[in-house]
């Protein structure tokens, strides 16, 4: 059960890094082509963020509590753990927070032909994207090599 649940994890955290990291990369590109294919890029993007990376982001989490829960190997207080737990939180804010707000506007800048707003919206998305990355790979880092515990 232990080894479904890590594997759960990582697969989880996996799609929840790169779905992030793709989105990063390829939203200001899609933007700065404009027309049709950024407001269908931006359509697309609130879909996978719905049935894909909100799922992906919530289950890393839940399995990784659950780990903690069920083992006695791991502790509340392991530093690994701890900077899991925070940047679980300082992640899903900025994407709630921030991120999916930004989307939605410039889904309807997108719509209103107003393709300059989107590439100033897409690339504040990408650079909060590029801080949240970099938050889940110090994450990732800290629970590969189990610090502080």
């Amino acid at each position: 059960m232990d080894e479904t649940i890590l594997t759960i994890h990582i697969l989880s955290a996996a799609v929840w890094i790169g779905s992030s990291s793709f989105f990063a990369f390829a939203g200001p590109r899609f933007a700065k082509v404009g027309g049709p294919p950024a407001l269908a890029w931006i359509g697309i993007v609130m879909e996978a963020i719905r049935k894909f990376l909100v799922p992906a982001a919530l289950l890393t989490g839940i399995s990784g509590m659950v780990l903690v829960a069920t083992q006695d190997e791991w502790e509340w207080s392991d530093g690994f753990v701890s900077i899991g737990l925070a940047v679980f939180v300082v992640v899903l804010g900025i994407g709630t927070g921030f991120n999916l707000p930004n989307l939605k506007k410039a889904q309807k800048y997108a719509a209103d032909g107003d393709f300059q707003a989107v590439g100033a919206t897409a690339r504040r998305v990408a650079m909060a994207g590029g801080l949240m990355i970099l938050l889940l790979v110090f994450a990732e880092t800290a629970m590969v090599f189990r610090l502080g515990a």
